[in-house]
């Protein structure tokens, strides 16, 4: 008799054992996906139930929705009990600049050059040389061209269609901010000094105050985030990823990046708002209401505490509504 064992590596792959060998092998990851109208539908007892299990699975203790204390926790009640709708044009990527121009400025927006709800509509002829293609919604998914002559154009459109295949966040764990936003290709203006190993500020709001913040450095080498106070001294905590070995400097335009985050967080009760810093340019980079889907750990675990005493949750608007 011959055995066979199968294991799930990731959304795309397969492991099967056969006689001891293992073998590894691709599957259509959105062949069987449900459609997104199939999780705003769930009945909320069905959301609270997959991501208590996420929660627990994740960041080692039992999700308390009921009284939520830590910052963990009171990101997932934001989640399933406040929907503002001004959210989905804070986390679109696209829609975001001109609210973020309207409400500190344009001179802080990277320029978007040409959007297309399709990759077939995509005339790569009409690019320039230099360019950066993203989606609106979602994380990591950039494509920096340095040089079109050398662009792998086919296997773009491949990626890119993947990317809009992928399920929306709201699919994974009812990230309402991200539940309406229309999938978009976004082509922005390459700026040579945002194309490297970049530090990037991120300002956690609460209530409309930076109260503290982290820099996410190194990506090329791992990465690394490193915590800060409002008056940027280090904080000796770690979320998932360790902090720079090396001493990081307060960035020149610190005080601006805080009063432009404070601006732009004054209708929310928490968001965390990203800026890169050249020199004396500041460029706007995204607003996030879920960061690290809440859940991600804290150590000391007490920071998670600390930090979510900061959070003062508001009355619940539209439950249930995505």
């Amino acid at each position: 008799m011959i055995t066979l064992y199968a294991k799930k590596k990731n959304d795309d792959e397969r492991e099967i054992t056969v006689l001891g060998f293992k073998f590894k092998y691709k599957t259509d990851k959105y062949q069987k996906r449900k459609p997104l109208e199939y999780y705003k539908n769930q009945p909320l007892e069905e959301k609270i139930k997959k991501i208590s299990a996420q929660f627990k699975k994740k960041v080692g203790y039992r999700l308390n929705l009921e009284n939520p204390q830590s910052f963990n926790e009171k990101i997932q009640w934001l989640k399933l009990y406040y929907h503002n709708p001004l959210m989905t044009i804070a986390a679109d990527k696209y829609l975001a600049k001109d609210y973020v121009a309207q409400k500190i400025g344009k001179e802080y927006i990277i320029p978007t050059l040409f959007a297309w709800d399709r990759v077939d509509d995509i005339d790569f002829d009409k690019l320039p040389q230099q360019f950066v293609l993203k989606l609106n919604s979602g994380c990591g998914k950039n494509i920096i061209c340095t040089d079109k002559n050398s662009l792998n154009i086919s296997a773009t459109k491949e990626k890119l269609n993947n990317w809009l295949k992928a399920a929306n966040h709201y699919c994974y764990s009812y990230e309402w901010a991200y539940a309406n936003i229309k999938p978009k290709i976004i082509c922005e203006k390459y700026i040579d000094s945002l194309s490297g190993d970049l530090f990037d500020y991120k300002f956690l709001c609460y209530s409309g105050r930076v109260e503290n913040m982290f820099i996410t450095s190194n990506r090329k080498t791992g990465l690394n985030v490193t915590f800060y106070d409002r008056d940027f001294q280090k904080l000796p905590v770690t979320r998932k990823y360790p902090q720079s070995k090396t001493p990081l400097s307060k960035p020149d335009e610190y005080d601006k990046m805080i009063e432009l985050a404070e601006t732009l967080a004054q209708d929310f009760p928490f968001v965390r708002v990203d800026f890169y810093n050249i020199g004396k340019q500041i460029y706007f980079g995204e607003m996030t209401f879920y960061p690290g889907n809440g859940m991600e750990s804290f150590t000391p675990r007490e920071y998670d505490y600390i930090f979510g005493k900061m959070i003062t949750l508001p009355e619940p608007m539209n439950p249930e509504k995505a």
